[in-house]
């Protein structure tokens, strides 16, 4: 389950990968028919996307170690369970 569950999120983190570089042309557009978006946001979009699919380096780290330790939880479980006296 949590294979499955780390292939969702790479999936989704592509996916908003793609979004990001759809907003970066759109934003390029913009530029081109007179309208600084940039400046209205106060930082470079092109910039704040340039680390592409490690953008959400932080919270991928973060889901990483969260399912990774769910089946290492699962498995002193059933070592704690199996040693206790019935």
């Amino acid at each position: 389950m949590a294979a499955a569950s780390w292939l969702l999120v790479l999936h989704y983190n592509k996916r908003m990968t793609g979004v990001r570089k759809q907003a970066e042309s759109i934003v390029s557009w913009l530029t081109q028919k007179g309208i600084d978006y940039d400046s209205i946001l106060g930082r470079s979009t092109k910039d704040a996307y340039a680390s592409g699919e490690n953008y959400d380096r932080q919270e991928l780290r973060l889901f990483s170690w969260i399912l990774g330790a769910s089946p290492v939880l699962v498995l002193l479980s059933l070592i704690f369970l199996r040693e206790l006296p019935h």
